[in-house]
Order: structure tokens, then C-alpha cells, then sequence
């Protein structure tokens, strides 16, 4: 967790696509499962990213956004939220 709380505390216009890749690879490895979306029949938040965990009771995580990276960064926040809360 600490990884990804260090990399989501850095300024938005800081975190590459590729620190978002690294973070979703570290909520791989906590057991839970991350989905990214590319939704080419809407006209407006085409982006819809979720979480959902397989290793604590916890509700899935999801964000539909305009841009990939805000959809990202959103449920990267909510994620370290549940996760320093169990």
C-alpha cells in the first residue's frame, strides 16, 4: 500500500500512465482485480475503471471518466481508502 499511496500523493500532472500500470500491478499482487474500459459507443465518460477484491469483504470500486488518467486516479484514491481501512 505504501507504494501506491506514495505515487497517488504526487501531484495529478506528475503520475505517468506508467506509475498507474505499476499500482494496478500492486493490486494484482494484494489478490484483488482491477479492470480498465475503453468504451467507444458513448459519447461522454468514455473511461470506466473498477475494482473489485477477492481477499476482504469490501464493495467494488468505479470510476466513469472522461479522460483514462482521472478515471484512474479516482479509484486508486478510494482504493488506498478501503484498503488502510481494514
Amino acid at each position: 500500500m505504501q507504494t501506491i499511496t506514495s505515487i497517488v500523493s504526487r501531484l495529478f500532472n506528475n503520475i505517468s500512465i506508467e506509475d498507474f500500470i505499476y499500482c494496478f500491478e500492486k493490486i494484482k499482487e494484494n489478490g484483488d482485480v482491477g479492470v480498465i474500459k475503453f468504451d467507444g459507443d458513448r459519447k461522454d465518460k468514455q473511461y470506466t475503471v473498477f475494482i473489485t477484491f477477492s481477499t476482504i469483504k469490501a464493495e467494488m470500486i468505479r470510476a466513469d471518466e472522461s479522460t483514462l488518467k482521472e478515471a484512474l486516479f479516482k479509484v486508486l484514491l478510494k482504493y488506498i481508502e478501503v484498503r488502510e481501512g481494514v
